[in-house]
């Protein structure tokens, strides 16, 4: 592992969370945020200004700085999305400024190495959801032999139940679809809760900043922190 004193770990977006573990001392934080009017409607960014003053000691410290890469979330419009984007580009800038090696990494590696993370009830949605997909794929492959069959059918019964069956596969695989967003929602519910957890077994004196069901990105920056002092560095 290459020589750094200080690790720094975001998980981004507005309920996010900042960790730092220096020597010793470790602080977590919410990210900043203010809220703006945009379109008479208020809207949460982030106060970059209280990001800078809270990773400014450390300019041009042995600092590893350790960022969550993410992509376009389930359902996430385009206005959000370049949102998202515009403040994790902030935050890697602001890094950059202040001199630290920075390095990103995706939440399906970091997490990889806290298999407590993997609770009995997220393993439980993960195997439902995998049985639903496997469902919907075969009603999907139905239909495509249903659909192809179709043109040669000459019966007017045949035809008319052959197009029923590929209906009532399209009725149930929307119900799947509906069913899998439900787990989706549940397994992170349940994946935030360990999260949680994890980090005040690992920092029972820091368990106050745990403790309330939207702080599990700072639970997750404290995580990804603990990971960023064993991760290797090619430099």
């Amino acid at each position: 592992m290459t020589d750094f004193d200080i690790f720094i770990a975001i998980d981004p977006g507005v309920m996010g969370g900042i960790s730092i573990i220096d020597k010793n001392e470790i602080k977590v934080y919410k990210i900043p945020v203010q809220t703006i009017q945009v379109n008479q409607r208020n809207k949460k960014i982030y106060d970059l200004s209280k990001i800078v003053e809270i990773l400014l000691e450390y300019n041009n410290k042995k600092v590893l700085f350790l960022q969550e890469s993410v992509g376009v979330m389930p359902n996430q419009g385009a206005v959000s999305a370049f949102n998202f984007g515009h403040s994790v580009g902030s935050t890697l800038g602001i890094a950059y400024a202040l001199n630290f090696h920075i390095e990103q990494v995706s939440a399906s590696v970091w997490k990889k190495a806290f298999p407590e993370l993997e609770s009995k009830d997220v393993k439980h949605c993960k195997d439902l959801s995998k049985k639903l997909r496997k469902e919907k794929k075969s009603l999907k492959d139905e239909n495509k032999v249903l659909q192809k069959n179709n043109k040669s059918i000459k019966e007017k019964e045949d035809k008319k139940q052959n197009r029923e069956k590929i209906a009532n596969n399209k009725k149930e695989i929307k119900k799947i679809e509906k069913e899998l967003e439900i787990l989706r929602k549940q397994t992170q519910k349940y994946a935030k809760e360990a999260a949680r957890n994890l980090a005040s077994e690992k920092c029972p004196d820091l368990a106050e900043n745990f403790k309330n069901v939207n702080s599990d990105g700072v639970a997750e920056s404290l995580l990804m922190a603990f990971y960023a002092q064993n991760m290797e560095i090619n430099e």
